[in-house]
């Protein structure tokens, strides 16, 4: 047994357990960074795919709203849509609470596109307003999916030329639809 303390902790021991203890320490706080900036990109991709599912979503009671102008069955066409505006409303907080201001940004110009011009244009039964509203809308939608993917670290890029033929085509088909519901 030594005869002191001293010799047994001796310098070198010393610092060996004070760069065991640092690099311990270090490890644990790296693996905690990893893991959380792994958490936040799973509950900012969860909160960015509800927000474009809410987009989608709102489309047709918008669309059903627009049908019934007049018809006694109104109210409740519109009472969906309210529904559907509420519930993009709350996919946008999240979307708020998790990321970057741009993408924050992003999410409420496709917001308010919904719940402020197009709402409009369906409660006074304007078919000009409205196609044109609904004109706009690929527009902030677009520009949200591409920063969003950005912000996940995704390519910018994620359509084809055909895809984005594809979906101008439904937006005419969809501009037409409207213009002969109102004749």
């Amino acid at each position: 047994m030594p005869a002191s303390l001293g010799q047994l902790l001796d310098a070198r021991t010393v610092v060996g357990f004070a760069l065991g203890i640092a690099t311990a320490a270090l490890a644990i706080w790296l693996q905690a960074r990893v893991e959380h900036r792994h958490w936040l990109r799973q509950q900012r991709l969860e909160a960015f795919a509800a927000f474009v599912a809410s987009l989608d979503a709102i489309v047709r009671p918008a669309q059903i709203w627009h049908y019934n102008w007049g018809k006694p069955q109104e109210s409740s066409a519109q009472e969906r849509f309210y529904d559907r505006m509420e519930s993009l409303d709350f996919t946008g907080g999240r979307i708020h609470l998790l990321s970057e201001p741009a993408v924050n940004a992003a999410a409420i110009r496709a917001l308010r596109q919904w719940t402020i011009a197009i709402n409009r244009a369906l409660r006074a039964h304007d078919e000009q307003g409205l196609v044109t509203e609904l004109n706009r809308v690929g527009e902030p939608y677009k520009e949200f999916i591409e920063l969003a993917r950005a912000e996940l670290g995704q390519p910018k890029s994620f359509l084809r030329l055909s895809d984005l033929e594809d979906l101008e085509k439904d937006r005419v088909t969809l501009k037409e639809e409207i213009r002969d519901a109102g004749r």
